[in-house]
């Protein structure tokens, strides 16, 4: 987080530090704060000025867009991506089971399965490297990426 604070421009300008943070906003925040307005004593006031509802679905996918583009590009492998691997230089940032399961259904939704397929596989490797509290929280079971895995298979 220091370089964040360093150079901000710098830090969101890397896409492995964007898209992370994106779906952060765009996914996981609107379930978070829907959670917590249920605990009757949880304090809201601390987060609303956050904003953390100004990523849409466009913008999102405009992310996702950028950094699969990249991929193409460079015909960079999923796998070195995740682990911050772009092209000879390594980055210290990377993409956790989340970021990797949104890849892939945005690749689905795209109707491409090969490269779909690849990132779901990625989002089951780095399950367990995820907090598991982050998971129940956001309802998503292991068994859940492998059937959406399994279908996209059965599709082809």
């Amino acid at each position: 987080m220091r370089q964040a604070e360093l150079n901000p421009e710098g830090y969101v300008s890397n896409i492995l530090h964007s898209l992370p943070m994106m779906r952060r906003m765009h996914q996981d925040a609107p379930k978070i704060i829907e959670l917590v307005k249920f605990d009757a004593g949880a304090e809201l006031d601390g987060i609303h000025g956050y904003r953390l509802n100004i990523i849409n679905k466009m913008e999102f996918d405009h992310a996702v867009n950028g950094l699969l583009r990249v991929q193409n590009t460079y015909d960079l492998e999923a796998e070195h991506m995740a682990n911050g691997l772009l092209g000879l230089k390594q980055y210290n940032a990377t993409l956790n089971s989340l970021d990797c399961l949104a890849l892939a259904r945005h690749l689905a939704e795209q109707d491409n399965r090969e490269l779909a397929s690849n990132w779901y596989q990625l989002a089951l490797d780095k399950y367990e490297q995820t907090s598991q509290s982050l998971y129940q929280l956001l309802n998503i079971k292991r068994a859940d990426i492998l059937k959406e895995l399994n279908a996209l298979k059965k599709s082809r």
